[in-house]
């Protein structure tokens, strides 16, 4: 196992850009010995994505115990998108860097699969494929090509549950079965922000005690491992991973944890200026901060003014 002082530290920051959290230590040493707690109560700005790169040091530390791959489930493309931007910085990370944790890291993983894949198919050989199923985005089919290769999977709910389903969109009928394989069956399954979408929450925890009841002798990790993360706690959650008193003392994750939010109210100070005409000015004021800056609007005809 990793060394949580120095080599999975190390292995962390090389795959991320970051040092880990105190939360992220704790969770990896859960996952690596096949523990997926159902719930983790992580509020916003922990760094939950990053369970991504756990799930990977996991995997090649512990194959045996570790699902080959993760279906990272969300209800918003937005942030389907933002999540495969930061897990392809993981898989450019671990081809491209020299780090000798990252290239032991690559070593184990390459062991996990058939090396002689199609070129022309699959020119990038890099160890861990990354497929985006949402709306308006077509699969490259590199998570569904091989079912040894990890692979994480990030899509909408609609698009996942579907495929579970014997479904899915723009996808013929003898595909089907092996989707819901894939997804169903070895895979770690990630339900990000899973308060809000309890009918797929309820879906796929019928899933995972189906296969339970089903399978009572079976590997766990050849099975569908289900972990919720959200930021609005259920009361009745059992089995659930929580900060705990050196993550609000850590010195970078209590500023996000604590950090104040002001909000200014302000109205035209000419009567007849309207009201695009007024958010653009205030917007405006800010082009050289450095930071994004969104605006909202209740009618479209204001956003398109604004525009």
């Amino acid at each position: 196992m990793y060394n949580l002082s120095g080599q999975f530290n190390e292995t962390f920051r090389s795959l991320t850009g970051n040092w880990p959290f105190p939360w992220q230590r704790r969770l990896y040493e859960k996952w690596v010995l096949g523990n997926f707690p159902k719930f983790c109560d992580l509020p916003t700005g922990a760094g939950k994505t990053s369970v991504v790169a756990l799930w990977l040091i996991a995997l090649a530390e512990n194959p045996e115990k570790i699902p080959k791959r993760l279906v990272y489930v969300v209800n918003r493309r937005t942030v389907v998108d933002q999540t495969t931007d930061e897990v392809e910085k993981i898989a450019e990370n671990l081809a491209n860097t020299d780090c000798r944790e990252l290239s032991n890291l690559c070593a184990n993983l390459s062991h996990l699969f058939a090396i002689d894949f199609p070129e022309q198919e699959f020119p990038e050989r890099n160890p861990l494929a990354i497929s985006t199923l949402r709306g308006q985005r077509a699969d490259n089919r590199a998570w569904s090509a091989d079912p040894c290769r990890p692979s994480v999977i990030i899509g909408t709910v609609d698009m996942i549950g579907s495929r579970l389903l014997f479904g899915g969109y723009r996808i013929g009928f003898k595909s089907r079965p092996l989707h819901a394989g894939f997804l169903g069956q070895d895979a770690l399954l990630i339900h990000d922000e899973a308060h809000l979408e309890p009918a797929f929450q309820k879906l796929a925890e019928e899933i995972v005690q189906q296969q339970k009841e089903d399978s009572q002798n079976a590997d766990a990790a050849c099975q569908l491992n289900l972990v919720s993360l959200t930021a609005t706690p259920r009361n009745d959650a059992e089995e659930s991973f929580h900060l705990e008193s050196d993550d609000n003392n850590h010195p970078i994750l209590s500023k996000r944890l604590h950090a104040s939010k002001n909000l200014r109210l302000q109205t035209p100070d000419d009567p007849k200026q309207k009201l695009p005409e007024k958010i653009v000015e205030i917007a405006w004021k800010h082009q050289d901060c450095g930071k994004p800056i969104l605006i909202y609007a209740c009618q479209v005809k204001d956003v398109e003014k604004i525009f």
